[in-house]
């Protein structure tokens, strides 16, 4: 371990390493180094391996795999730490064993475990951290729409952004969930300490059972204790349209009990009191609450069937049922029949029909509207 570390060495270290970005403050990489490192390297792997050379190169002799083992336990990447004592057949304790109280990371180990921690790595190692994990959030997390509104009460993304992603047609559960993540990466870049934002984040994702383990991983890896950080328990009430309505699945008791409504199939007052719906409310309110029943509802529209197979068969909609229900709304807007005009009786009507069957979610809609108005 006391030896220079060698080019094989650094090529075994460089291959465990999978962003090496955020490393560069521990192995005292400058930001113009930063910049030549990757513009003479077009190879990500080289990338890598012309950060250690110029690690290497500063340290000279003292460049051991002993130092290097220093700093990536300083990193506390704690994967990574054991990836390499692993490839080299380390088991001899390390000096973060004993206990001792470091002044620059703030933290105290006692073990080799992490005890207690304000701000326990640097910030680019926390989103490095929060960037390896977020293809498996994203693919884990299925109440989209839930998570974005509790990404807002949190304050960490906003709520353009959040009606921005939500309401962009043509896009995959996933793809829309990936595209939150990216934007509180965004808000964590640009402040001083992400450590709040990454804390306030996790809590938000134990609320999910399918990435649950995910957020404690990620916490652990930071070497977060968040004790004195209050428990986000519920979504603060929100005035915009998402959170006045919120989507039938997903644990939400009002819509799995239907006797908290009311069944009813007159919505006459609805005929011209509130308003003509706006297609942003039709989206967010039928359409992705239903996306299968698009076509029945486009037959309650009197929307002609010809016309309706031809928005199936429409390329640009890639078989997104969303884009079909934009279509339906669209057309329905622009040239309503007679027996169907375009406002929210009509739609109401249109989902309590037995031909579509959602009385229960038409009259959720109704109940809103009168709220609103209130």
């Amino acid at each position: 371990l006391n030896k220079k570390c060698s080019d094989v060495d650094i090529a075994k270290v460089a291959d465990l390493v999978t962003s090496w970005e955020p490393l560069c403050p521990f192995f005292e990489i400058s930001e113009p180094e930063k910049k030549e490192i990757q513009k003479d390297n077009d190879s990500y792997s080289m990338q890598k391996r012309e950060m250690f050379y110029k690690w290497r190169k500063k340290l000279g002799d003292d460049a051991t795999l002993e130092k290097l083992r220093e700093i990536l336990y300083k990193t506390n990447q704690t994967t990574l730490v054991q990836k390499f004592e692993t490839k080299f057949e380390i088991h001899q304790p390390h000096l973060l064993a004993t206990p001792f109280k470091d002044s620059n990371l703030n933290m105290y180990c006692e073990g080799g475990n992490l005890q207690e921690s304000i701000f326990p790595v640097q910030p680019e190692v926390l989103i490095s951290i929060y960037k390896e994990h977020s293809a498996d959030l994203a693919a884990g997390i299925e109440a989209t729409t839930d998570f974005a509104n509790r990404l807002e009460s949190a304050s960490l993304i906003s709520d353009d952004v959040v009606d921005r992603i939500l309401t962009t047609l043509g896009i995959a559960r996933i793809d829309k969930t990936t595209m939150l993540l990216k934007s509180v990466e965004k808000k964590m870049k640009e402040e001083k300490d992400p450590s709040d934002s990454f804390i306030k984040l996790c809590k938000i994702l134990n609320r999910y059972e399918t990435v649950k383990d995910i957020a404690n991983t990620m916490k652990k890896r930071a070497g977060i204790i968040d004790s004195n950080h209050d428990v986000i328990t519920h979504v603060q009430q929100k005035k915009d349209l998402r959170q006045e309505f919120n989507p039938p699945s997903h644990h939400f008791p009002e819509f799995e009990e239907a006797s908290a409504f009311v069944v009813s199939h007159d919505y006459d007052e609805f005929d011209a009191r509130y308003g003509e719906p706006k297609l942003k409310e039709l989206l967010l309110w039928v359409a992705a609450q239903v996306p299968a029943s698009w076509e029945g509802v486009g037959l309650q529209l009197d929307i002609p069937q010809a016309h309706l197979n031809a928005i199936r068969m429409k390329i640009t909609n890639g078989g997104d049922a969303m884009n079909f229900f934009k279509d339906v709304f669209i057309e329905w807007e622009k040239a309503p029949h007679e027996d169907s005009p375009y406002c929210w009786k009509t739609i109401l009507e249109a989902l309590a029909s037995p031909f579509v069957g959602q009385s229960v979610l038409a009259n959720k809609i109704a109940a809103t509207l009168r709220k609103r108005t209130v």
